[in-house]
């Protein structure tokens, strides 16, 4: 679940060294955030959520959108970055 949130943070700290690699990790990590988070709603909205399942880590999508936000903005992408900003808003 952490892999993308790992790949942004990368991204963010290899950009000023390696701008091409982190741009390219950028947007990987973007798109895993991205299909984590569809997947992650989308079970959440299609069926009964166990009780025992209810923990903390359902925050885990809103904050790696928040992550990315911040790696857009690193790697120069400001308009992904707004755009992952509001849906980490939105899912807090």
């Amino acid at each position: 679940m952490l892999g993308p949130a790992s790949l942004l943070l990368l991204a963010a700290g290899l950009v000023i060294h390696f701008p091409a690699l982190a741009r390219a990790l950028f947007w990987v990590g973007a798109i895993g955030q991205l299909a984590l988070g569809v997947w992650l709603a989308g079970r959440w909205l299609l069926g009964p959520t166990d009780p025992k399942l209810v923990t903390p880590a359902l925050h885990l999508p809103a904050v790696g959108n928040l992550l990315a936000a911040f790696a857009a903005g690193a790697v120069g992408r400001s308009e992904a970055g707004w755009l992952f900003f509001g849906a980490g808003v939105a899912g807090w």
